[in-house]
């Protein structure tokens, strides 16, 4: 009887507990990544978190194929591994997981090409499909990189720009240009991780930095 009603309890402390979901592209599979689902699991949220390297809005509203690594976590589970996803949809994921709190770490993948309409119809669709929800949205944007090429230069200040003016009204963004620095030297000057030496930890340090400017809920 004791186990039944220690049982029953665990069921309904969790069913109620406050969810967050969160979707990603390559920063959510290292170190960055796994650092913010623990300082999350620390408060006694539930988590469940999707990151897809390569990938930008369009996929996650498309539900696009992938060549790059694949990771997912749910709170109290062994952590799920994979190449060449399939990205999964964003609406599916919202109707699957009812969060309360949707973090959203994209924009980075949007330097390798010019941006198209499609890539601002995809934005707001995510920022839709959250706000629909009613569940709390936050846009974690790109962190600082290093970037060689002037194109992509100029096109991560329109990210950026784009980024600022799209969430101003139904989804908070978190500036994480303003957080962290990438090294002048060392690593491929997108990913973090691999940067020699201190690149987990700098990516890590990012994480704490996003966790200070967001609020979960209590319950």
């Amino acid at each position: 009887m004791k186990i039944l009603i220690a049982t029953l309890f665990l069921v309904v402390t969790q069913s109620s507990s406050a969810r967050t979901l969160i979707i990603a592209d390559s920063h959510g599979e290292g170190a960055f990544g796994t650092e913010l689902v623990r300082l999350i699991e620390l408060q006694k949220k539930h988590v469940s978190a999707f990151a897809v390297g390569g990938s930008s809005p369009v996929d996650w509203t498309n539900g696009n194929k992938q060549i790059w690594g694949y990771w997912e976590h749910h709170t109290g589970t062994e952590p799920i591994r994979l190449n060449h996803p399939v990205t999964p949809k964003f609406a599916n994921l919202i109707d699957k997981e009812k969060p309360n709190t949707v973090l959203i770490v994209q924009g980075t993948n949007l330097i390798w090409r010019d941006l198209k309409q499609e890539d601002l119809i995809a934005l707001r669709e995510l920022i839709s499909l959250v706000s629909a929800s009613g569940a709390k949205c936050y846009w974690i944007g790109p962190p600082d990189l290093r970037l060689v090429k002037i194109e992509q230069q100029k096109r991560i200040l329109q990210i950026q720009e784009m980024l600022q003016v799209e969430t101003q009204y139904r989804c908070e963004l978190i500036k994480s240009w303003e957080l962290i620095s990438y090294p002048i030297k060392g690593g491929d000057g997108i990913h973090y991780d691999q940067i020699p030496f201190n690149g987990p930890e700098l990516a890590r340090s990012w994480a704490r930095k996003v966790i200070n400017n967001i609020s979960l809920p209590t319950h």
